[in-house]
């Protein structure tokens, strides 16, 4: 199956009739530009702009090499909702980017799989969302 490429499909918690659904559709949502973005990431090891050259960036963001995301700017409360089995968005990932933002107010774990916010059979983290937009909205 396709899906299983961006995906691992969690018995009891994910619905396979939406995921058979969802492959239909994939890549809808993103595009390769984001792919090839991703993979500059991975490889260089820098959360950085897409890089489109030297010419490019110097047009895009006024330097020749990519800069990285600013995220020390960030001054919004942000709370990360992962995916304990997620194989695109790894663990570490997570704890790193946890690590360089000053304004989280928290981060959740829920069983699923990278798809199962989406294609889940409960939204175990909606009420977690709700009450976060509640706290941090007033």
């Amino acid at each position: 199956m396709f899906a299983s490429l961006y995906t691992s499909f969690m018995p009891g918690v994910d619905d396979f009739d939406a995921l058979e659904n969802l492959q239909y559709h994939f890549p809808a949502g993103t595009s390769i530009q984001v792919a090839s973005h991703l993979s500059q990431i991975r490889i260089s090891g820098r959360f950085s702009f897409m890089d489109y050259g030297p010419e490019e960036n110097l047009n895009l963001y006024g330097a020749e090499d990519v800069v990285e995301y600013p995220l020390q700017d960030i001054q919004v409360p942000i709370a990360i909702f992962a995916a304990e089995y997620d194989n695109v968005v790894l663990p570490e990932n997570i704890e790193w980017l946890a690590n360089q933002l000053d304004t989280i107010v928290e981060v959740d774990w829920y069983p699923y799989s990278h798809t199962s916010p989406t294609i889940g059979l409960e939204g175990l983290h909606l009420n977690d969302l709700l009450r976060i937009i509640d706290e941090y909205s007033q």
